[in-house]
């Protein structure tokens, strides 16, 4: 009996692609144009039958077209900025009043930055039945860590928006399997080893090893907005900035404030 083995997706590949032929005397082989097929990530949120925003920038991402998706079970969009859509991922989850979302667990970092409403997130680490339970509000930072059941509830009367940045890209694009990424039961712990106080605010500034410039390692900021960041005078005279390091994440963030414009969140 001959036992078949699964097919990969690079035979895959090849099994698509068409058979090289040598060139004629005089011809060239190939192109010097070159043709990208979509990698892993980009068709993943092709798949999700969402809209795609391919911008330089959003003014107001609560203007933004969202969409049901399924599995979130609330309402989202991508975001593409120019040149990043294998570097960065963005959404827009909007979460009903009173509605919990679809619990999930990924194996790529990731951060939310909460536009409007209020809410909680419960979380637990892989394997285990102990929950640990946030809240949240407009302005609020907070980073889940790697490859946790995490679950977001909006038990208000009105909705919340949020922005979620992430490492998917990279995670689909080396993977390549998402079932792997989504599924994945390994605990990072450590990440995150159930601490008590794993949520609680620490605004003590570092500098950072690389630069020297200041750093706040905490897993969550009440207020970005109206927090008091440390002066900087690296971009512009009275420039303010911090990198949060949240949740062991090498998921690269700043928080920058020029005087007198308001703040900007940035996923560079």
């Amino acid at each position: 009996m001959v036992k078949e083995h699964p097919v990969s997706s690079h035979q895959q590949e090849n099994a698509k692609a068409e058979t090289f032929q040598e060139p004629e005397v005089g011809q060239a082989a190939g192109s010097m144009e070159v043709r990208r097929p979509p990698a892993p990530y980009e068709r993943f949120i092709r798949e999700q039958g969402l809209p795609i925003h391919e911008v330089s920038g959003v003014l107001d991402v609560r203007d933004l077209e969202l969409a049901p998706w399924k599995r979130l079970g609330g309402n989202a969009a991508f975001i593409v900025l120019d040149n990043a859509v294998d570097l960065l991922g963005l959404q827009v989850i909007e979460i009903p009043p009173e509605t919990a979302l679809n619990t999930q667990r990924h194996l790529y970092e990731e951060n939310y930055w909460v536009v409007e409403g209020e809410g909680v997130t419960e979380l637990s680490q892989v394997g285990s039945e102990k929950w640990q339970r946030f809240e949240w509000h407009a302005g609020s930072l907070f980073g889940i860590p790697l490859n946790t059941n995490f679950q977001l509830i909006n038990a208000g009367t009105s909705r919340a928006v949020l922005i979620a940045g992430n490492t998917a890209p990279m995670a689909f694009n080396i993977f390549d399997n998402e079932a792997f990424v989504f599924e994945n039961e390994f605990a990072f712990r450590e990440r995150y080893d159930e601490e008590p106080d794993y949520f609680t605010p620490s605004l003590e500034t570092y500098a950072t090893p690389e630069l020297g410039r200041a750093m706040w390692g905490t897993n969550i900021i009440p207020d970005i907005v109206d927090c008091e960041l440390p002066l900087d005078n690296q971009r512009s005279p009275g420039y303010r900035r911090i990198e949060p390091h949240m949740a062991g994440s090498k998921l690269y963030t700043f928080i920058g404030q020029h005087e007198p414009a308001p703040i900007l969140l940035c996923f560079p």
